[in-house]
């Protein structure tokens, strides 16, 4: 699993044991899926925090981004403003007002770096300031935070 060791605080972000659970409690290959997503999200963002949300692993900074939801035959991978994400693959799926999401079936044909790049994106939808904005764009370009 991807724990570390419960919430830990400071410059990273915050893991929570409840989402190893979560992730523990899925059959493979989606418990692999949803660790990948997960260490994915960690990277783009390595100041996100996680929590458990309607009983889903969420991924939270500035306001809730993205979460992660295990599906009979896939790990879903949902933002909360995916309608305002940029997709130029047409790889975003929904029809509601906000949320989209994408369904991952395999890690083989993952594009981890679109992915990153969403991240990044809805958490600046949830920052109102620009200047804080470029710094976070500018930190996860230059890896800041994985130290």
């Amino acid at each position: 699993m991807f724990s570390q060791g419960g919430s830990t605080g400071g410059e990273a972000g915050k893991f929570d044991q409840r989402v190893d659970d979560y992730i523990a409690r899925l059959e493979a290959p989606r418990s692999e899926i949803a660790s990948e997503l997960r260490r994915i999200i960690h990277e783009a963002v390595p100041e996100i925090t996680e929590t458990i949300h309607f009983d889903l692993p969420w991924f939270v900074r500035h306001g809730r981004v993205c979460y992660i939801r295990g599906l009979r035959d896939s790990v879903a991978l949902s933002f909360q403003a995916g309608a305002l994400l940029t997709d130029p693959g047409g790889m975003l799926e929904g029809t509601g007002k906000f949320m989209r999401h994408i369904k991952v079936r395999s890690t083989d044909y993952l594009d981890r770096e679109q992915i990153k790049a969403w991240v990044v994106q809805a958490v600046g939808l949830n920052i109102s300031d620009k200047d804080q904005f470029e710094t976070l764009v500018r930190e996860s370009a230059s890896g800041h935070g994985d130290e």
